[in-house]
């Protein structure tokens, strides 16, 4: 979340069960576009400088993501290096 307010975009917080299925339904309001963060398919706007920092990285941690990956075929499906918190 404090990456989201270091980039200047507003977030609402929602603590009742209730708001995530009444904002589910809810895409828009007037000129406001609502997004569920807690998902997994938001993604944070990039400058080319993190996208470059971005791709170091995962050239960085191949080996480690590619090990992982072969330890345990049987339990671990996917392997991928990620940037969600």
């Amino acid at each position: 979340m404090q990456s989201l307010i270091a980039k200047n975009l507003e977030v609402l917080i929602f603590d009742d069960p209730i708001d995530e299925y009444a904002f589910s339904k809810i895409k828009n309001y007037e000129k406001f576009l609502f997004l569920n963060v807690g998902k997994g398919t938001f993604k944070i706007p990039k400058t080319d400088e993190e996208r470059k920092r971005v791709k170091a990285l995962k050239k960085l941690y191949t080996p480690l993501v590619d090990w992982w990956g072969k330890l345990r075929p049987s339990i671990f499906s996917h392997v991928e290096l990620s940037q969600r918190i």
